[in-house]
Protein backbone atom coordinates (compact mmCIF):
# COMPACT_ATOMS: atom_id res chain seq x y z
CA UNK A 1 0.00 0.00 0.00
CA UNK A 2 1.44 3.35 -0.91
CA UNK A 3 1.97 6.23 1.47
CA UNK A 4 -0.94 8.37 0.20
CA UNK A 5 -3.44 5.54 0.68
CA UNK A 6 -2.20 5.05 4.24
CA UNK A 7 -2.68 8.75 4.90
CA UNK A 8 -6.24 8.62 3.53
CA UNK A 9 -7.05 5.69 5.82
CA UNK A 10 -5.55 7.46 8.84
CA UNK A 11 -7.49 10.66 8.08
CA UNK A 12 -10.85 8.94 7.50
CA UNK A 13 -10.78 6.36 10.32
CA UNK A 14 -12.29 8.55 13.11
CA UNK A 15 -15.15 9.72 10.91
CA UNK A 16 -15.87 6.21 9.65
CA UNK A 17 -15.95 4.90 13.23
CA UNK A 18 -18.83 7.24 14.14
CA UNK A 19 -21.66 4.84 13.13
CA UNK A 20 -20.05 2.04 15.13
CA UNK A 21 -19.70 4.28 18.15
CA UNK A 22 -23.32 5.41 17.79
CA UNK A 23 -24.46 1.80 17.67
CA UNK A 24 -22.40 0.81 20.70
CA UNK A 25 -23.70 3.77 22.71
CA UNK A 26 -27.33 3.32 21.71
CA UNK A 27 -27.30 -0.40 22.53
CA UNK A 28 -25.69 0.22 25.90
CA UNK A 29 -22.56 -1.79 25.13
CA UNK A 30 -20.50 1.30 25.92
CA UNK A 31 -21.85 3.45 28.72
CA UNK A 32 -20.48 6.56 30.37
CA UNK A 33 -23.10 6.67 33.11
CA UNK A 34 -25.42 9.12 31.41
CA UNK A 35 -28.04 6.72 30.13
CA UNK A 36 -29.58 7.92 26.89
CA UNK A 37 -27.61 11.16 27.17
CA UNK A 38 -24.49 9.20 26.21
CA UNK A 39 -25.53 9.50 22.58
CA UNK A 40 -25.05 13.28 22.93
CA UNK A 41 -21.33 12.57 23.28
CA UNK A 42 -21.34 11.83 19.57
CA UNK A 43 -21.79 15.50 18.72
CA UNK A 44 -18.33 16.62 19.94
CA UNK A 45 -16.86 13.42 18.51
CA UNK A 46 -18.31 14.12 15.07
CA UNK A 47 -17.10 17.73 15.21
CA UNK A 48 -13.64 16.50 16.24
CA UNK A 49 -13.62 13.94 13.42
CA UNK A 50 -14.55 16.50 10.78
CA UNK A 51 -11.90 18.96 11.99
CA UNK A 52 -9.38 16.08 12.05
CA UNK A 53 -10.28 15.26 8.45
CA UNK A 54 -9.88 18.86 7.32
CA UNK A 55 -6.61 19.33 9.22
CA UNK A 56 -5.30 16.03 7.88
CA UNK A 57 -6.01 17.20 4.35
CA UNK A 58 -4.24 20.49 5.04
CA UNK A 59 -1.16 18.73 6.49
CA UNK A 60 -1.03 15.89 3.95
CA UNK A 61 2.44 16.92 2.70
CA UNK A 62 3.99 16.04 6.09
CA UNK A 63 4.95 12.56 7.28
CA UNK A 64 2.14 10.33 8.53
CA UNK A 65 3.16 10.72 12.18
CA UNK A 66 3.51 14.51 12.00
CA UNK A 67 0.34 14.85 9.95
CA UNK A 68 -1.74 12.93 12.49
CA UNK A 69 -0.18 14.75 15.47
CA UNK A 70 -0.85 18.15 13.93
CA UNK A 71 -4.38 17.15 12.95
CA UNK A 72 -5.09 15.86 16.46
CA UNK A 73 -3.71 19.01 18.03
CA UNK A 74 -5.80 21.27 15.82
CA UNK A 75 -8.88 19.12 16.37
CA UNK A 76 -8.63 19.12 20.15
CA UNK A 77 -7.78 22.82 20.20
CA UNK A 78 -10.69 23.87 18.02
CA UNK A 79 -13.18 21.65 19.86
CA UNK A 80 -11.96 23.17 23.15
CA UNK A 81 -12.34 26.70 21.76
CA UNK A 82 -15.83 25.88 20.48
CA UNK A 83 -16.77 24.39 23.86
CA UNK A 84 -15.51 27.45 25.77
CA UNK A 85 -17.32 29.72 23.32
CA UNK A 86 -20.55 27.79 23.75
CA UNK A 87 -20.11 27.87 27.53
CA UNK A 88 -19.53 31.64 27.49
CA UNK A 89 -22.55 32.13 25.24
CA UNK A 90 -24.75 30.08 27.56
CA UNK A 91 -23.51 32.05 30.58
CA UNK A 92 -24.21 35.32 28.77
CA UNK A 93 -27.77 34.21 28.04
CA UNK A 94 -28.54 33.38 31.66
Amino acid sequence: MNRMMTKVIVILTPLLMTPLMAYLLSEGIIGFGGGEKDVLLLIPYIIWSVIYLIAGILFRKKSIRLMSLLAMGWSFGLVAVLWVGLLAYSIALS
